[in-house]
């Protein structure tokens, strides 16, 4: 039998990757009446010295007439102010003397309503103002004649009734005199040491000017 000879077994390197593909890119032609490829645009050039200096300038007067503005603003809002402040004291002065004369007006008519209900009571009861007589006198230290002053008619009506007694009961000498200065519902007691003044003119005019000043 033949024995052939024995071999090493060969050591075989793995194959060695394929580089890669390379293409190099021609530029294309400029083909007949294609219009002509625009340039990439620039950005804006710098602003000048110039420029700056004129925005800076333009700057500075926006923020003057800015501030001339608002101070134009305020003056005209405190002249406003100060013109509504005026009329609101012109307004008051106004309604005072409105008030005031309205005020007048009621106290003058409730003076005249008093002095017509007065004469009208007296007319119609002349003992009221003899009544008036005797608690003025009651409350008069009495010494010798009195002298009573009434109006004349008031005078006429009290023809029988005109007798007076002190604080005792005692009977009282009185002088009776028709007045016509005075109104009716007035009277005048005169003794050697007093004068007591009944007339109904002063009495309405301190209402009158309580009503007025309360």
């Amino acid at each position: 039998m033949t024995s052939w000879p024995e071999f090493a077994p060969l050591a075989l390197d793995p194959p060695a990757e394929a580089p890669p593909a390379r293409f190099a890119l021609w530029p294309l032609p400029e083909l007949p009446g294609a219009a002509p490829r625009a340039a990439a645009p620039e950005g804006p050039p710098p602003p000048t010295q110039e420029e700056l200096a004129l925005a800076d300038a333009y700057a500075a007067g926006r923020a003057d007439g800015e501030a001339e503005a608002t101070a134009r603003a305020a003056r005209e809002v405190g002249a406003a102010l100060e013109a509504l402040a005026g009329a609101a004291q012109a307004l008051e002065a106004v309604r005072a003397a409105f008030v005031s004369e309205v005020e007048e007006q009621v106290a003058a008519l409730a003076v005249a309503v008093g002095a017509q209900l007065l004469q009208r009571e007296v007319a119609a009861d002349p003992t009221v103002v003899r009544d008036l007589v005797r608690q003025a006198v009651a409350l008069l230290p009495v010494e010798g004649m009195l002298e009573i002053r009434l109006h004349p008619d008031d005078l006429a009506a009290l023809a029988g009734q005109l007798e007076l007694q002190a604080a005792g009961g005692r009977a009282l000498e009185a002088h009776w005199v028709p007045d016509a200065t005075l109104e009716r519902g007035s009277y005048r007691i005169e003794t050697a040491q007093r004068v007591v003044d009944g007339r109904v003119e002063p009495v309405l005019q301190a209402l009158y000017e309580r009503l007025r000043h309360g």
